[in-house]
């Protein structure tokens, strides 16, 4: 992987030169390269830095001959024999630019890319023209920046200007660009979609789906497992690095489960997988993800015994995130909402990978409670006792389920929706009062009013004090070794895994082209909405996100499927959706993968209120940046843990 970028300037110094090459050499830390060009008595230059995943040595870039200078940021996983074993070790930017210069013509240049498999972004400078673009689906950030003066297209965001046109590049084609001023020509890919739901509609069934499904799975996740090279050029650190050569974002749900088991079955057994897991606030250990990745890493563990699965817990605060609110919105740009930020926020101080390496003895310490795992089918846990019953029996266990798993406090949103309770269809108002009852009997302890109550049993507020400070004597920190990160987006695009998708299907009457109409509009937009950020905040950290849900041809398999193959939302919730991947948990030997609920990361880490609009848009960097992110927390503002690097 690398961070690249192109700068053509009609008077040097309109651009911030120095600002872009330090940020693309935190994607690429291992090497920088320029080379000077000129069009049209504009005058710049083509960067390179590189991240080097495959290959003997550091091949720096950019790369020239003929005239002709390429830079690549790319993982070519198919259509230049890759995976053949005289080439799986050389790098792809050479095998590529070679397979370029066989025929110094336009129509090579577009044949050869558009034969490659794999997430990438490149430009091209030639004699008579610019060439430069993305993957069809956009895995790879490319960002363009235009003005009266300058053209820049660069792999990060650079400094907007004024009166300049700033966007992501879109993912139609190959751009060409000849003259100053001018909008580049698009030379489109030419090849049908890689997914279409809308088609998947009307597909007869495929015979075995799970089967089906799982062994396209399998080669994606083995082609980004076998080519990526152990770091040979680690750099001194202040903390000890794990020996991992992949690794997996990882929330414990049934997106990254999955991947994290298929990966278990091609790394080799002398060789551990990092589990990277964040979460926020001032008890960490109590977040949904945080319980659902303890719950995930015992079962893997369980099904996988050979193996060394290293949880690494990244424990941070709001702190952490305001001392770098100006640095993750220049990562994000030109996306420009909260919740572009909080995502953001959750990506990137993960795929920074440092934080507390979980010691083996606490897998005990592992059950899930209920209000993680799949709701039961309507009626299966009998009528709710009625709201008159003085007795809290019923209220009193289901608290006791939830925190006989580590954590001192469930929140009253949890309760109701998990358990049958006397309150369960009482409203806000009538649960917070039947439960301060119970509280002023001395029965169970509260904190929080209204939609943030939180309950526990007696003593929760003094245990969890305790708690908090044995959290803070754990002081030495361990980053993962792991360049190439196994990440879950587009699982849910692709096999609907999203809650509105039930609301669409409802409200048409369960209509299945309603559904998916939603999720083709979800896909085709990928590009801008979330691949493109993605690729910019985990890179940030010298990391390369490996997107296996996203693999060309798994996507050209699953598109045979009928759509009722892939999720059934006549099932109920928690169950229907992404229904194929929940029974491929099962047969990797991790049920209870595929029976918790989807989960939004920046809910599921605890970072955001869920009662504020998501889409409202970021102010500019400054003391209001800082008061709109405070407002949009779910957590207070605590001390930073020892291990925050940033």
């Amino acid at each position: 992987m690398c961070g690249i970028c192109l700068i053509l300037e009609k008077e040097k110094g309109e651009v911030d030169r120095e600002a872009i090459k330090k940020s693309i050499q935190k994607r690429g830390p291992d090497d920088y390269g320029s080379s000077r060009i000129t069009m049209h008595e504009w005058e710049g230059l083509i960067g390179g830095a590189v991240l080097a995943m495959r290959g003997d040595g550091v091949t720096r870039q950019p790369i020239s001959k003929n005239d002709w200078t390429f830079a690549w940021n790319g993982e070519i996983f198919a259509g230049l024999d890759v995976m053949n074993a005289d080439n799986q070790h050389t790098n792809d930017t050479t095998l590529l630019f070679a397979a370029l210069q066989l025929d110094l013509t336009e129509k090579n240049i577009i044949n050869t890319l558009r034969s490659v498999s794999g997430p990438f972004s490149f430009i091209l400078h030639t004699p008579t023209a610019i060439y430069y673009g993305r993957d069809p689906l956009g895995r790879r950030s490319l960002v363009s920046l235009t003005t009266q003066t300058s053209f820049t297209i660069t792999s990060v965001s650079p400094t907007a200007q004024p009166n300049g046109k700033l966007f992501e590049v879109p993912t139609g084609g190959i751009f060409k660009y000849t003259k100053h001023n001018e909008d580049p020509v698009l030379i489109p890919w030419e090849q049908g979609p890689l997914f279409s739901p809308l088609k998947m509609v009307n597909n007869t069934c495929v015979k075995d789906p799970v089967s089906v499904y799982l062994d396209a799975l399998t080669k994606s996740v083995q082609k980004r497992v076998v080519l990526a090279d152990k770091n040979p050029h680690k750099k001194p650190e202040e903390t000890e690095e794990t020996n991992a050569r992949i690794g997996v974002l990882y929330s414990g749900g049934v997106d990254c489960a999955v991947l994290a088991a298929l990966a278990s079955t091609m790394v080799p057994m002398s060789e551990p997988i990092d589990l990277l897991n964040v979460a926020f606030g001032d008890h960490p250990r109590e977040t949904p993800d945080r319980l659902a990745a303890r719950q995930g890493w015992a079962e893997l563990s369980k099904a996988y015994p050979g193996r060394v699965w290293n949880l690494i817990e990244i424990d941070m605060t709001a702190d952490d995130i305001l001392n770098n609110a100006e640095h993750l919105t220049s990562l994000v740009t030109p996306a420009n909402t909260i919740m572009d930020l909080n995502i953001a926020s959750a990506l990137w101080f993960a795929s920074n990978g440092t934080g507390r390496l979980v010691p083996v003895s606490e897998l005990s310490e592992t059950n899930a409670p209920p209000s993680l795992l799949r709701r039961a089918a309507s009626g299966d846990e009998g009528p709710a006792p009625p709201i008159h019953d003085d007795g809290y029996s019923t209220l009193i266990n289901a608290v006791k389920s939830e925190v006989s798993c580590g954590r001192h406090y469930v929140t009253l949103s949890d309760l109701t929706k998990t358990h049958k309770l006397p309150f369960k269809h009482a409203g806000c108002k009538k649960a917070g009062e039947y439960v301060t009852r119970a509280a002023k009997k001395r029965l169970l302890e509260v904190k929080g009013k209204g939609t943030d109550m939180a309950v526990g049993l007696p003593g929760a507020g003094d245990r969890e004090k305790n708690n908090v400070n044995r959290e803070e004597t754990k002081t030495n920190p361990v980053t993962t070794g792991a360049r190439a990160l196994l990440v879950g987006m587009g699982a849910d695009e692709t096999l609907g895994g999203y809650s509105r998708y039930r609301t669409v299907y409802n409200q048409a009457g369960g209509c299945v082209t309603a559904l998916a109409k939603e999720m083709e509009a979800d896909f085709q937009r990928l590009w801008r909405r979330n691949l493109g950020r993605d690729d910019r905040v985990i890179s940030d950290n010298g990391r390369e996100a490996r997107f296996p849900f996203l693999d060309e041809e798994l996507l050209r398999t699953l598109s045979t499927f009928n759509m009722q193959q892939v999720t059934d939302l006549t099932l109920p919730l928690g169950i229907g959706e992404k229904t194929l991947l929940r029974e491929c948990a099962k047969r990797l030997g991790i049920p209870m993968a595929g029976t918790l609920q989807k989960r939004a990361i920046q809910f599921g880490t605890r970072l955001a209120n869920s009662r504020v609009d998501g889409t409202t848009v970021m102010p500019p960097p400054g003391d209001g940046l800082r008061d709109a992110l405070m407002s949009c927390m779910n957590t207070t503002v605590l001390k930073k843990r020892p291990w925050s690097t940033h």
